[in-house]
């Protein structure tokens, strides 16, 4: 678990909100804590009457968080009015991209919705420190690919010549381990770095494939896994069921695989 401090600054460029040439409007911000659709905990600003770049520096507090990288602040900017408030429009932010320092973290959202050009909101966040991405930097992620057991032959062959793909969101290259001939229990035990930016708010994918040879390889199985709840320097060994669809049935083989991240993490 852990807290969030959010500091909503301003708001910029909200010109023409009112549908009239030049017009203004009374804009106040809505900040909710969301993890998916579901709405965990939400904030408002005052109202700041005409105004097109509405100053706020109110600062709002969001407790007892679990895995704070896997959630999002989304922004609604509304006109309060007599009657019922017009939505102006929205935006949000994942907090993914936080960095792992206590330090107070400055950012900017463009706010979307119809009416704005230009329009952004600009806010911080400060955290504990003990949890997010490298500051100014990119994340260093170990993936040992140790085993599959239980594959089924792709070639109605007898056996299946394995390797696993890896990708990574936030990181441009894709690694590979080494091919494992006639086998449906390959062992790989092969470690692979990757260098991934922002890595908390992105998931780890490993395809398992055979080798054709001369045609092209059939994909036996995939896994996703986010990579939000890994530790800094702590290693995390999985064991995950791999989906295989082999003659119109689903079926699973087990992989074993570990993940380490190095110099970025979540909430010890």
């Amino acid at each position: 678990m852990s807290d969030i401090k959010v500091k909503i600054k301003k708001c910029v460029h909200l010109e023409g909100s009112s549908l009239l040439p030049g017009g203004s409007s009374d804009p106040y911000v809505i900040v909710k804590l969301c993890e998916g659709d579901k709405v965990e905990d939400k904030k408002q600003t005052k109202t700041v009457n005409n105004n097109v770049n509405p100053e706020y520096d109110e600062k709002f507090k969001f407790k007892d968080i679990d895995h704070p990288a896997r959630h999002k602040l989304k922004f609604e900017i509304w006109d309060s009015d007599i009657g019922r408030d017009d939505k102006l429009g929205h935006g949000h932010f994942h907090l993914g991209e936080c960095e792992k320092t206590s330090e107070e973290q400055n950012f900017s959202v463009v706010v979307d919705g119809g009416y704005f050009v230009d329009a952004k909101i600009k806010f911080s966040i400060t955290t504990d420190g003990s949890w997010g991405n490298p500051v100014d930097a990119k994340g260093t992620l170990l993936v040992n690919i140790l085993k599959c057991e239980g594959l089924d032959d792709a070639d109605y062959a007898g056996t299946t010549d394995p390797y696993a793909w890896v990708k990574v969101g936030g990181c441009d290259d894709t690694q590979q381990t080494e091919k494992q001939e006639n086998t449906l229990n390959p062992e790989w035990n092969q470690e692979l770095t990757f260098e991934v930016d922002k890595p908390l708010k992105h998931d780890i994918t490993i395809k398992v494939y055979d080798d054709d040879g001369f045609s092209r390889d059939d994909c036996i199985g995939t896994i996703t896994v986010p990579l939000y709840k890994l530790k800094d320097g702590k290693r995390k060994h999985y064991e995950k069921t791999i989906d295989m669809n082999w003659m119109g049935m689903v079926k699973g083989a087990t992989l074993h695989f570990e993940l380490e991240a190095q110099g970025w993490g979540c909430v010890e």
